[in-house]
């Protein structure tokens, strides 16, 4: 430190990669006097003093250009960082399980934020808001953790007016056991928002109140994200049974899930866009996906793939049934493409029927019918003999369709 005189310091201490070496609070109480030289600070621990972390509060940082502070598990008092001074050159700011004492108007230069909260150190969905009003340059924010609701005392001091974030590129949200992700959402006006992850409690899902705020708040985003699409490209529609709630992962109703997913097929993808759907729900099978997409929306399914209920599902997919008006309907009839698993012979043969089916219907019906398989993805467990005859006449049978097919045996990964 004395050999470096005045010169700006980078700084990037992961305490647990040197606890054997040194002790921490001795090389924190080392750095912290220099503060005022810091440019780029990466500071990680796993636990620590509580009043180790003082020396960040009592000096100015006018270098300072990015910071992290990650701490696994803090219980001290709040820290106001840089003696409450704005540091101005810092344009990243990365923070995690440190209850600090925010002052929006301290980090109003930041082009890319990052915070991770935890129960004791979550902030308000009020202070949240104040900090986005008070950074306009920034391009970048990431969420993630619990998300303190605004008291009962308190409403009337929350302000839900508009946030314009004009140069904002990447929004991702992730508030555990609260609505917060989608309350942030519905404030923020960002026209140039190309990235967008929103994950939360969205409370009543059934209630059309909640599902229209859900579409008030998402759909201000897709008009600059299909002008940046190019011609060709799919919008991804994910049927998850993965809900991550305080830590832990627990299974969503299959009704709820699809529900979701029907909203987004309904609200966020028109007729002329292609529709990637990607099926990750041990429980959604041909009745689920007949609900999410009957032949009677029309939506452009160009690319399915699923892990589980394969026969279920293949089935479904290989015969179409009259409608109201008397014309053969078939599901998904622009799907060109499937990535499956299959988990027995049985399923074999239903993909091979299924493939047939579809492509005699392409031949024959004139109008109504669905288009050729094209590609496919198929993953296998381990085969006998008989097994491996039906996948040869699956590749034989793309080959003569012009196809493409691509097997993997998914038991040897």
């Amino acid at each position: 430190m004395e050999r470096s005189k005045d010169m700006s310091l980078d700084i990037d201490y992961v305490a647990e990669a040197h606890r054997d070496i040194h002790n921490p609070g001795e090389f924190l109480t080392t750095l912290f006097p220099h503060i005022n030289r810091w440019r780029r600070a990466s500071i990680v621990l796993r636990t620590c003093n509580p009043d180790l972390l003082h020396g960040l509060t009592i000096g100015a940082a006018p270098r300072l250009e990015s910071f992290t502070l990650r701490v696994s598990h803090y219980h001290g008092r709040p820290l106001t960082l840089f003696a409450g001074l704005s540091p101005p050159c810092l344009g990243e700011f990365n923070v995690g399980g440190v209850f600090l004492l925010w002052d929006g108007e301290q980090f109003s230069n930041l082009q890319k934020l990052e915070i991770v909260a935890e129960r004791w150190n979550a902030l308000s969905l009020q202070r949240v808001l104040f900090i986005l009003r008070t950074a306009s340059m920034l391009e970048e924010l990431s969420y993630r953790g619990d998300l303190r609701q605004v008291p009962p005392g308190e409403n009337g001091v929350m302000s839900w007016s508009v946030i314009v974030l004009p140069v904002m590129k990447t929004l991702k949200l992730c508030t555990f056991g609260s609505s917060g992700a989608l309350d942030i959402l519905m404030c923020i006006r960002a026209p140039e928002c190309r990235d967008v992850s929103v994950a939360g409690t969205l409370g009543d899902l059934g209630g059309p109140e909640r599902l229209g705020q859900m579409y008030e708040a998402i759909v201000q985003f897709l008009p600059p994200i299909k002008a940046m699409a190019n011609q060709g490209e799919c919008v991804q529609i994910k049927v998850d049974d993965m809900d991550y709630l305080n830590h832990r992962v627990r299974t969503l109703p299959p009704t709820q899930v699809t529900q979701v997913a029907k909203w987004m097929v309904q609200n966020l993808a028109d007729e002329s866009m292609d529709i990637y759907l990607c099926i990750q729900d041990p429980e959604f099978g041909a009745e689920q996906l007949h609900f999410l997409i009957p032949p009677t929306i029309h939506r452009h399914v160009s690319k399915l793939r699923f892990w589980y209920q394969c026969g279920s599902i293949t089935r479904y997919l290989s015969g179409g049934k009259l409608g109201s008006d008397g014309q053969l309907q078939w599901p998904l009839p622009h799907l060109r493409e499937i990535a499956i698993i299959c988990y027995g012979q049985s399923n074999l043969v239903d993909v091979l029927c299924m493939l047939q089916a579809r492509a005699d219907a392409a031949n024959t019906l004139e109008a109504g019918g669905p288009s050729k398989i094209m590609e496919l993805h198929l993953g296998y467990m381990t085969l006998d003999s008989e097994g491996l005859e039906i996948i040869s006449k699956i590749e034989k049978f793309m080959q003569q369709n012009e196809g493409n097919l691509i097997t993997v045996d998914v038991s040897r990964e």
